[in-house]
């Protein structure tokens, strides 16, 4: 209700390490005629055969392109949640580069290698030769950088994060677009989010360092006051929405439901005769 009463036609929404969600948001959004682009955040290492010697971890976000995107990442968030180790699911690059060319790549400030990379002022050249390497895995028309609507007066490291991501983008002809964090739907759901969060995280995180985060579903309006009040010029801003919107008309599939995706698994001969000689004592009203 909130999405259309913004007017926008389109939503995505990103889970860390698996889909559960996936398929009720993707009826929600449909029952509503609107558009769900589907994500998942997954940590990668590079060999899952050594894990035990590889702590090498990047965090990646993908988006589903088509059907066979979405069919890949529930792929690997069922691979990862059955190779669960260090405290969360996994894959490995192994893994990853079969899936890159059905899914985009996205970059954003949360977690995502370039960024962290970024916050712990590696040098440009390593930064570039990263960025390189997911060039060469999903080519660069599937990779984007997320600026994020956050308020630089609030939260200043937002500000190096955001020119980092577009001095990499222009050098390398990546796309730009503009990004809503929303975790809540109205902003006077704020303190019943913060609330909540400090229970889950079992009051890790001190209350001052949360309550700055704004995380409400902003408009388009809000969106552009934010940005205008960052020093972005109008130009810029416009660019960011339209790829916004080009890539959400551009991104999106149906979801085949009520339909068996398991393999049709054949029995060895020796189990099937093992079977059928012993079903009648196996089978009772």
């Amino acid at each position: 209700d909130k999405i259309k009463s913004l007017w926008m036609d389109s939503i995505w929404i990103i889970d860390e390490w698996d889909m559960y969600w996936a398929i009720e948001f993707y009826l929600q959004a449909k029952k509503n005629w609107i558009k769900s682009l589907i994500w998942i955040q997954i940590d990668v290492i590079q060999d899952l055969t050594k894990k035990e010697q590889d702590r090498n971890v990047q965090s990646l976000t993908l988006l589903s392109k088509n059907l066979d995107g979405y069919k890949w990442i529930i792929n690997m968030a069922s691979i990862a949640n059955t190779t669960w180790f260090w405290e969360s699911p996994r894959i490995d690059m192994p893994l990853l580069e079969q899936n890159a060319k059905w899914n985009i790549l996205i970059l954003w400030w949360w977690k995502d290698i370039i960024s962290k990379m970024i916050s712990a002022w590696e040098d440009f050249s390593k930064i570039q030769e990263m960025l390189e390497f997911y060039i060469n895995l999903f080519e660069k028309e599937n990779i984007i950088f997320e600026i994020i609507a956050q308020d630089y007066s609030i939260l200043p490291e937002f500000k190096t994060i955001n020119d980092w991501f577009i001095k990499l983008a222009e050098n390398n002809q990546i796309k730009l677009i503009v990004w809503n964090n929303f975790r809540y739907i109205n902003k006077d759901d704020k303190i019943a989010y913060e609330v909540l969060w400090r229970i889950k995280e079992w009051a890790i995180f001190g209350w001052r360092e949360i309550i700055k985060w704004d995380y409400h579903i902003l408009s388009e309006e809000e969106i552009i006051a934010i940005l205008t009040k960052n020093w972005f010029q109008k130009d810029f801003i416009d660019t960011l929405i339209n790829n916004n919107y080009e890539i959400s008309q551009n991104i999106g599939f149906e979801i085949p439901l009520w339909k068996i995706y398991f393999p049709n698994y054949q029995s060895p001969s020796e189990i099937t005769e093992l079977y059928e000689k012993h079903k009648n004592e196996l089978i009772w009203d």
